[in-house]
């Protein structure tokens, strides 16, 4: 099959992406899944929603489950404990198992939440599975960096920025995409 000449420049745009700018995954199963499973979730593994936290309806979640992503609605008041948690953080320390792989959200990568909760819950879950693909390369790559040096080679991964695109405008999202450059009200 040949691309349209329209599908092309949308591709080579994508290609010319440079530092932020991410487009918001929506908070969907099908959605994050269909981008986890191009980006190295193995085989047998999905995302499902959660209906609350109560016993029944934990109940409901299949197993194992590897990890839980929550999606909150941003606000001036988290924003601000935030901040005070940052600025205890930089005061007092903090020490982090050598173990956990985490992505620092920069500022100029936009709206890559989604994407960072995804990746969080891939590269956090060894005990489960082990991450294929992209996912596995990146990490190789970074795993024994910074969290802030994690983040900024993140906004040079250009193969995970293009699939976690793919999947924020898929037929599947059930909401439309907000421009890249939108304030996105929640986070994940």
């Amino acid at each position: 099959e040949t691309m349209s000449k329209q599908e092309e420049q949308k591709k080579e745009a994508k290609r010319e992406l440079t530092e932020g700018n991410w487009l918001p995954l929506e908070s969907n199963p099908v959605v994050l899944t269909k981008f986890a499973k191009r980006v190295g979730l193995p085989k047998g593994w999905e995302f499902c929603d959660i209906y609350g936290t109560d016993k029944e309806l934990l109940g409901m979640v299949p197993q194992p489950c590897a990890a839980v992503v929550l999606l909150f609605t941003s606000s001036k008041e988290l924003k601000t404990f935030k901040a005070e948690q940052r600025k205890e953080i930089e005061e007092k320390g903090q020490e982090l198992s050598k173990k956990l792989f985490y992505v620092t959200q920069h500022d100029g990568i936009g709206n890559a939440c989604g994407t960072i909760a995804t990746l969080h819950a891939m590269t956090n879950s060894l005990d489960q599975f082990e991450p294929e693909g992209i996912v596995k390369k990146f990490m190789d790559e970074w795993k024994d960096k910074s969290p802030g040096d994690i983040g900024y080679g993140l906004l040079k991964a250009k193969d995970i920025q293009e699939v976690s695109e793919d999947a924020a405008e898929s037929k599947e999202a059930q909401t439309a995409t907000p421009d890249r450059m939108d304030n996105v009200a929640a986070h994940f």
